[in-house]
């Protein structure tokens, strides 16, 4: 059908195993542009914060065992929201292409005129091979893997088709498969598979708390029952499963909140909620990028391990050499993680917040507009200078001007006369501060306060 130039785009767009660091950029980039997201039960929060806060979002389930909305209910409303011109996303755990019905999917939005794009994630089998050390397939070990369910509509065991994963040469992934081991093992041991065939279940593949239980094909429905694990469990049949390395098993998705030290003096209150989701630069980063006279972006930052945002966190940048250390770094790490060179600033740095003779006149003008008292001459200079760049910073149009109270309050000034709160002007070219209504005290903390980097 030829697709209508007015209506929406809808993107099946894989989540990954859960973490928003194993997202892939065109995944982040589709959540930060969509308008209505439809996602699964087990899409991670940190993932769901990545999307517009005006974002329409809806859950369909689609979990295991678990009450989910019909298949045909999620097609109905792709299409009567892409019908609206909207842009909407799909939003599946893994890959939408490893049993996530992306083929329905597809074939009847593009039989009513939608143009519909897939963009592909982590699947679960993956994650759980990096995060426990070992490979998929090995020379010599396996050099096929194959990726199955052991159900077919209605949860019913499929016990046809087994003869090809008895080949001791491959590696079999089940998907969805948690409650039908017992009657997988029988099938495949009939069929000639060696009952000490090295196997692991991995419960919640790819997050901090993904736990292995590493057994044999004869053992593994025993040890599974006696584990009980409560989240989705992915299983891994096959030599190269002796490799396991659970003891060791990579945390490869670290809350960045977590870490000890990430919530020092080094990151600031106002902003620590927004850092933990990834939506936002931390200050301390953002001065450094200023000293540097390199433009980092969101997308950027969102591809740095935990690892690199902590380093370039706590990494100094005070004296020329330690700058020109750190804007060497950056640069390296820039390219390592998004085969990017690293852009210089649009404009020179700022040196207001190096000027202590006198408060800047953005931090007085923008206090008194917001209705509370300007930082005197004598409490500008005690500021540190990271704290007098964060207040420059919170004044511009292109941030979320509603930290600035915040800030100012976290650096022990801003008696308030009436809270007020921010609003986009109708044209922000003639007007140099947002426009202002006031806001009740329990509002004003109740307030949403992220900022875009």
């Amino acid at each position: 059908m030829q697709h209508d130039p007015f209506m929406g785009r809808v993107r099946l767009v894989g989540a990954g195993p859960g973490a928003a660091d194993l997202l892939t950029v065109r995944a982040l980039r589709a959540i930060e542009d969509a308008q209505a997201l439809l996602y699964d039960a087990l899409v991670a929060d940190e993932v769901l914060a990545l999307a517009p806060k005006a974002c329409l979002k809806i859950q369909t389930g689609k979990r295991a065992g678990r009450t989910s909305m019909k298949q045909a209910t999620i097609n109905r409303l792709m299409l009567r929201l892409a019908r609206r011109g909207l842009e909407v996303v799909r939003l599946k755990g893994g890959d939408p292409s490893i049993f996530g019905r992306v083929g329905e999917e597809r074939e009847f939005l593009e039989a009513n005129g939608v143009t519909v794009e897939v963009v592909p994630g982590v699947t679960a089998a993956c994650a759980a091979a990096a995060q426990f050390g070992f490979p998929l397939t090995h020379r010599g070990e396996a050099r096929r893997l194959l990726i199955c369910t052991a159900t077919i509509a209605g949860g019913a065991f499929l016990d046809a088709g087994w003869a090809g994963a008895a080949d001791p040469e491959t590696t079999l992934a089940l998907y969805m498969g948690r409650d039908q081991v017992q009657s997988v093992a029988d099938q495949l041991i009939r069929q000639g598979r060696n009952a000490a065939t090295p196997a692991i279940a991995v419960e919640s593949a790819g997050h901090p708390a993904a736990h292995g239980i590493a057994s044999t094909l004869g053992d593994l429905a025993a040890e599974l029952d006696a584990g009980r694990p409560t989240g989705p469990v992915v299983l891994l049949i096959g030599e190269v499963v002796a490799r396991a390395n659970i003891a060791g098993a990579i945390d490869a998705a670290t809350p960045f909140q977590e870490s000890p030290g990430m919530n020092d003096t080094q990151l600031f209150a106002f902003e620590s909620d927004f850092v933990s989701t990834l939506r936002c630069i931390p200050m301390a980063v953002r001065f450094k990028l200023d000293r540097c006279g390199i433009k980092l972006s969101l997308r950027q930052w969102s591809q740095f391990t935990h690892e690199d945002r902590q380093g370039l966190l706590m990494k100094p940048c005070d004296s020329e050499a330690e700058t020109a250390a750190y804007c060497a770094a950056l640069t390296a790490l820039v390219w390592l993680r998004a085969n990017e060179t690293a852009k210089a600033l649009a404009e020179p740095p700022c040196s207001q917040w190096d000027d202590v003779s006198r408060v800047a006149p953005v931090v007085a003008g923008y206090a008194r507009a917001v209705g509370v008292q300007p930082p005197g001459q004598d409490e500008w200079a005690a500021l540190t200078t990271l704290q007098r760049f964060v207040l420059i910073k919170l004044t511009r149009d292109n941030h979320d001007n509603i930290n600035f109270v915040p800030a100012l309050e976290e650096f022990g000034l801003g008696q308030p006369t009436t809270r007020l709160v921010p609003q986009e002007p109708r044209d922000r070219r003639k007007s140099g501060f947002p426009v202002l209504q006031p806001l009740r005290q329990e509002q004003f903390r109740a307030a949403d306060v992220r900022f875009r980097n």
